[in-house]
């Protein structure tokens, strides 16, 4: 992600043709590590000189690099992605290309104690995201003359002003506000160390607290609160179980319910069949039919209210329904 604003290319440069530039076996220059992935090489900056003892024809700069000419440590211009030509008039003594690494990497950063507003020591640790947004910057206030600048080398740098943001931060906080308003302190934190690296070209991506290294009668309470909200966990989950076995129980009781209820009409039609014939067992059963699907309708309703849960919704539902299928074969 090459920074916005290139208006003009150094002097000396021109798009290159990599056929043209193979057939007169020119040399040409690149970040030295492979395209894309991170191979265990966390170079972030790469250099070379142009006038060495082997001439630099040539130099690629990827999509994810930003090339700084410099001639005698003095900026000359930045390079965006491609195949550059070197011509005559930079191959001087003096003249550098500089590589700069603009993806995401991630530090982890950490201290051992600092000051909280009510004097209590404490210290953190977690995560940061951030990338060279700014190539000159970058190059010009944190890389200087370094011929290879690495990740555990800007790392270091940073964990250097992170702790000196943090010492300040603590200072307004009190341990109680720190350990209650985790997200509110992060957030400050996070815009200050943003603002305190905009001017070396760097932006933060993300930043994250994970953790505080407390005193140890915190620590203690810590541990205090993390197990009785293990025991309220424990509880909400015990009632659950019992509030599941109480469902189950009453389905019980329905079902048993349903089948008296079924036998006390079983024997009805039966009865009803001696007396009053075939005829009249027509009737009865039509009778039977509608208040099984009368039933079946106020299940429903009882279902749409919520009154009932869907399981045993399902299983008394059946019920009716065989029940109404068996009548229906009756019935002819």
């Amino acid at each position: 992600m090459p920074s916005a604003g290139i208006t003009e290319l150094p002097q000396g440069l021109k798009k290159g043709l990599m056929d043209k530039l193979k057939k007169r076996k020119a040399n040409i220059a690149s970040m030295r590590h492979e395209e894309g992935a991170d191979l265990g090489d966390k170079r972030i900056v790469d250099r070379k000189a142009l006038a060495e003892d082997e001439t630099i024809d040539a130099f690629t700069v990827r999509e994810y690099e930003t090339g700084i000419l410099l001639q005698l440590g003095r900026f000359m211009g930045q390079v965006p992605s491609g195949l550059w030509e070197v011509q005559e008039e930079l191959q001087v003594t003096g003249t550098e290309i500089i590589w700069v690494d603009m993806t995401d990497f991630k530090i982890r950063w950490g201290f051992g104690g600092a000051y909280t507003k009510d004097k209590k020591k404490v210290g953190a640790n977690g995560e940061m995201v951030l990338h060279v947004n700014n190539a000159q910057n970058f190059v010009m206030k944190i890389v200087s003359s370094k011929k290879v600048v690495e990740r555990d080398q800007i790392e270091e740098f940073l964990l250097g002003q992170i702790t000196t943001v943090m010492r300040v931060l603590f200072k307004d906080f009190m341990i109680d506000d720190l350990l209650g308003e985790r997200e509110t302190f992060q957030n400050v934190a996070r815009a200050k160390l943003a603002d305190t690296f905009v001017p070396w070209g760097l932006e933060m991506v993300n930043f994250e607290v994970l953790g505080f290294q407390l005193p140890e009668e915190y620590e203690q309470m810590n541990k205090d609160e993390s197990g009785f909200e293990r025991d309220i966990a424990k509880t909400k989950q015990q009632l659950e179980l019992e509030k599941q076995q109480l469902e189950i129980e009453r389905m019980k009781r329905d079902f048993a319910r349903d089948d008296r209820v079924a036998e006390a009409e079983a024997d009805m039609v039966a009865n009803s069949r001696r007396t009053k014939g075939a005829k009249s067992d027509e009737s009865t059963l039509e009778k039977e039919l509608k208040d099984l699907e009368s039933k079946l309708d106020e299940l429903d309703d009882k279902l749409d209210r919520k009154e009932i849960s869907e399981d045993t919704y399902k299983l008394r539902a059946k019920r009716y329904q065989d029940k109404i299928e068996d009548i229906k074969k009756k019935l002819g």
